[in-house]
């Protein structure tokens, strides 16, 4: 069985680029939903949501910090606005045959490499260009596409989850170890020797461990995640993207292709 993992919230956020008219995110989504699911040929679609990264921000306090956002600032309204189109989509998504995932204290990232546990003897595509993903490749079942770049990413030759853990995230907010960069980490890597003595440093060995904690994917229990089966209803979804005014999208030839895409999948 080949199963689809949308990373929901990567796709909804890129979905803002460009989307000036009113409800343009929602337009842009489900516009490139489409081919992406033509693509992938799933037999199973999870749309995967987050939850609160609580075992990170216990470890520290300042993991994903640098986006909280003032109140009453331009960006701050800006996701007032993407939070409000953000719930129409998932909502919508309830006629399709897609099923919502979330794990209340788990990011994304996570309840997807759950998933992928969970499918282990099926075919899995995780659909972001999020490379924390990269470490999933590891695994002879899983293939990760970027929606974006339209090609399958390939996997590392190094322990990509050590890689970064040494280079940090500057999108989550994780620092590096001692100032190391791309190139170096990768070097590091290749020498054990090396490694162990840089990691010997201060305190670089203790904020290695703590990075890979941050950075590795947690897997969760089957029964700790939400999961909201679809009820497929065609015709209440083309009613809903003509009150939207998506009629690019509603015209008999247009909606014929779009349900198509979406009758192998249960």
């Amino acid at each position: 069985m080949r199963i689809a993992l949308l990373d929901g919230y990567n796709l909804m956020h890129r979905s803002r680029f460009g989307a000036k008219a009113d409800n343009g995110i929602i337009y842009t989504f489900f516009r490139s939903l489409r081919p992406l699911i033509a693509e992938l040929k799933p037999d199973k679609i999870y749309f995967v949501l987050e939850g609160v990264p609580l075992h990170r921000q216990l470890l520290d306090s300042e993991y994903k910090a640098n986006r909280r956002l003032e109140p009453d600032t331009p960006k701050w309204h800006e996701m007032v606005e993407f939070r409000r189109q953000k719930n129409i989509i998932v909502d919508l998504l309830q006629h399709l045959p897609v099923t919502l995932a979330r794990h209340p204290e788990m990011e994304c990232d996570d309840t997807i490499a759950t998933l992928v546990d969970i499918h282990k003897d099926d075919e899995c595509t995780v659909a972001s260009n999020d490379t924390d993903f990269i470490q999933l490749l590891s695994l002879p079942n899983v293939q990760l596409f970027n929606p974006i770049k339209k090609i399958y990413t390939e996997g590392t030759t190094f322990d990509y989850v050590a890689w970064k853990a040494l280079r940090g995230d500057k999108t989550d907010n994780v620092p590096s170890v001692g100032g190391m960069t791309d190139k170096a980490a990768e070097k590091l890597l290749s020498n054990p020797e090396k490694l162990e003595s840089f990691l010997s440093i201060g305190s670089n060995r203790d904020d290695f461990n703590r990075n890979l904690q941050l950075i590795r994917l947690k897997i969760a229990k089957l029964d700790e995640l939400s999961l909201k089966s679809p009820v497929k209803n065609n015709a209440e979804l083309r009613r809903r993207f003509t009150d939207l005014k998506f009629f690019s999208m509603t015209n008999d030839t247009a909606w014929n292709k779009y349900t198509e895409t979406f009758d192998s999948v249960y």
